[in-house]
């Protein structure tokens, strides 16, 4: 190679070096100016341990995420009992009283006071109960609902194609609506056969408000005026439907305190209430709140304290019973606890 051309790129290669080397030397210089930052506002930003730092530490922890208010409390547990069904998924409470749980290893109805009647549909696992307008059983088996009659006999079964997993169901004197949590719709169905009529709480009905699941918690209930509640934790609220799929109303928004919901996402179980007013719960700050029909707070049903020092411990599910009581399913203990109105609020 002549000498000339051999220079060239010696000059070449030099000036490709320097500006590697000056974008090196950048990038070095704004993580160590990074590093000197957060160590500055770090020592800034600790507890003061003068006489008033502990003063604000402990006015803190008084007030810290899990700590609520006793005039807030709104209810009071009075009864708890120990279930039979391996895995918790959910529970239901007849017009009678009669108190039904599912799991894991099938579906266990209780007396209203906790005692076992009788256990069936065993080794299979029960994802969801509810209601129907004539106080039969209503549950979901992975891709199936059945309606099971006071004796616990099969009178129905549906199924359908376009289901994926379902984890709740509900049925009106018309029409059967499931809660499909891995295509994230709400399907209603004809009662007779289980045939799809519409798909409710996609992006291509309302894109804005569409249902987000990022777990496996997708809950759907009637409220009092014949509409349907859905759980939407992805985006931290409640959708409102009509029967006819359409998008009423919403409500919720993300927060740690009372007033909003917390975490990831929540609210990961509902439930209505015949005064109009839906009760919500919460994993992360496991809570149970009380909330008007537009999403005010009203009150806490069960405050965190309730279900003990286990962080992963939450109401699973939860529901109104005939007698005004709130009958919550806890996670981790397995047990149904119940609650009533202090007797202070009682109207």
């Amino acid at each position: 190679m002549p000498d000339t051309q051999q220079d060239e790129t010696l000059n070449a290669s030099k000036k490709g070096f320097q500006w590697e080397g000056f974008l090196m030397g950048a990038t070095i210089s704004l993580i160590v100016a990074g590093g000197l930052y957060f160590l500055f506002t770090s020592n800034h930003n600790q507890p003061s341990t003068s006489s008033e730092g502990v003063k604000n530490a402990k006015r803190y922890n008084e007030g810290s995420l899990h700590h609520v208010a006793d005039d807030l409390i709104k209810y009071e547990a009075i009864n708890s009992f120990s279930t039979h069904v391996g895995g918790v998924w959910a529970l239901a409470v007849n017009p009678k009283g009669s108190i039904f749980v599912c799991g894991k290893k099938g579906i266990a109805q209780y007396s209203n006071s906790g005692g076992l009647v009788k256990k069936f549909t065993e080794g299979e696992a029960v994802r969801s109960l509810s209601i129907s307008p004539k106080g039969d059983l209503v549950a979901c088996l992975d891709t199936e609902v059945r309606l099971y009659n006071s004796n616990a006999k099969v009178e129905e079964k549906w199924q359908n194609p376009d289901w994926g997993k379902l984890t709740s169901a509900i049925i009106t004197t018309e029409f059967l609506f499931v809660a499909d949590r891995n295509n994230r719709a709400i399907w209603k169905c004809a009662l007779n056969d289980g045939h799809t009529i519409k798909s409710i709480g996609t992006p291509e009905t309302d894109k804005a408000n569409s249902l987000v699941m990022p777990g496996p918690y997708m809950k759907i209930a009637l409220d009092s005026q014949g509409q349907i509640i859905a759980n939407n934790p992805g985006r931290h609220q409640v959708n409102i439907y009509s029967l006819d799929g359409n998008l009423k109303s919403v409500f919720g928004f993300p927060s740690f305190k009372h007033t909003g919901f917390c975490g990831c996402c929540n609210p990961m179980a509902l439930a209505t209430l015949k005064s109009g007013q839906v009760i919500t719960a919460e994993k992360g700050i496991a809570r149970v709140k009380l909330l008007s029909t537009t999403g005010e707070l009203e009150g806490i049903v069960a405050a965190p304290k309730d279900f003990g020092k286990n962080k992963h411990a939450f109401a699973i599910d939860l529901v109104e019973g005939p007698d005004g009581k709130i009958y919550i399913l806890d996670n981790i203990s397995q047990e149904v606890r119940i609650y009533q109105k202090k007797e202070k609020d009682h109207v």
